[in-house]
């Protein structure tokens, strides 16, 4: 009587790729949040900056910060290196919330780069699914190794 249990997993691709593109949306959106914030509160985030650096950031590296991280928020969207973006996103997340949001008292900053490593982590190990653009190069590749 050994038999050995025989388990299969059995994963629905359709809302697997639905689950990535839920969290692709859910990790923008909380990243262009963070960055409206940036945008909007200007002075308090210089006040931060020399609070944790001892030193003031000019106007035009906050500017390029905010659109660095658009960009990659755009990138995210649409499933455009989901991987590398989810893990670039995740070091900015943590840069962002260390230098931006260190010197104030309330912990929201430390609570926002852990979930968003937390939602990030599952795109870094799965990719972005059947709806991204990471997806849809690798089909192409493959017709095109076929086609040889």
């Amino acid at each position: 009587m050994n038999e050995k249990p025989c388990f299969k997993c059995v994963v629905n691709e359709t809302l697997f790729s639905l689950t990535m593109l839920l969290t692709r949306v859910l990790c923008a959106a909380a990243v262009m949040y963070f960055l409206t914030g940036i945008a909007l509160n200007f002075r308090a985030v210089a006040q931060n900056t020399i609070i944790v650096i001892n030193h003031n950031l000019p106007s035009v590296l906050v500017i390029a910060v905010c659109l660095l991280g658009v960009s990659a928020c755009i990138a995210l969207l649409s499933g455009y290196y989901t991987r590398v973006t989810a893990a670039s996103l995740i070091i900015f997340n943590i840069i962002n919330g260390y230098i931006f949001g260190g010197g104030q008292g309330n912990m929201i900053f430390l609570f926002f780069v852990i979930l968003s490593i937390a939602a990030l982590l599952p795109l870094i190990i799965l990719g972005g699914g059947k709806y991204s653009m990471d997806f849809r190069r690798a089909v192409i590749a493959h017709q095109k190794f076929l086609s040889k």
